[in-house]
C-alpha cells in the first residue's frame, strides 16, 4: 500500500518530463490514495507531459519461495487520452527481459479507484519477477492527470 516509502520500488523517466512520484495525490479528480495516504502517480499534483515514457518497477519478487502465486492485483486511477495514451503492465525477468505484457492498455478516464486482477501465467511460477508499470503519452499537447497505482498485491 506504499505507506512505508519506496521499499525497493524504482522509477525512471525514459522520455519526456513525466516521472512517477510517491505521495498523496492532489488533483481535481483524485484527492486521496486508494488506501492510506500514499500512492504512486505520474504527477501527484498536475498533468503528465507530452512524449512521456515513465517506468515504475517493483522490487524483485521471488515466486519460487511461495507454494503457488495465482493473481496480481492492484488499484488504479487513469485519466488519459482514450486509446492513444495510458499505462502498460509488463512482467520482467530478474535481468529485465520481458516475460509477459498485458495486451490491453490502461487508458481513458475512470471516475474513481478501480480494481484490476490478472491471473498470473503458469510460466511465471518458480521465477523471480519484476512488475513494471509503463506510462506512455504521445506528442499531442492534450494532457491529463495520468496513471495512479496503489495496493499492489501478488497472491
Amino acid at each position: 500500500d506504499f505507506e512505508n516509502g519506496l521499499a525497493g520500488w524504482t522509477s525512471e523517466s525514459l522520455a519526456g518530463e513525466t516521472s512517477w512520484e510517491l505521495g498523496a495525490p492532489n488533483i481535481p479528480a483524485l484527492s486521496a490514495a486508494s488506501s492510506g495516504d500514499h500512492a504512486w502517480g505520474t504527477n501527484l499534483d498536475g498533468d503528465y507531459s507530452s512524449d512521456a515514457v515513465a517506468s515504475l518497477r517493483s522490487p524483485l519478487v521471488d515466486l519460487s519461495k511461495v507454494s503457488y502465486a495465482t493473481t496480481l492485483s492492484f488499484q488504479y486511477f487513469i485519466d488519459s487520452t482514450e486509446d492513444v495514451e495510458g499505462g502498460q503492465l509488463r512482467i520482467l525477468s530478474e535481468a529485465g527481459e520481458e516475460l509477459y505484457t498485458h495486451e490491453t492498455l490502461f487508458t481513458g478516464t475512470r471516475e474513481t479507484w478501480t480494481t484490476f486482477k490478472l491471473p498470473l501465467p503458469i510460466s511465471l511460477q518458480d521465477q523471480k519477477i519484476i512488475v513494471e508499470f509503463l506510462f506512455l503519452s504521445n506528442s499531442d499537447a492534450n494532457v491529463s492527470a495520468g496513471w495512479y497505482l496503489d495496493d499492489v498485491i501478488i497472491r
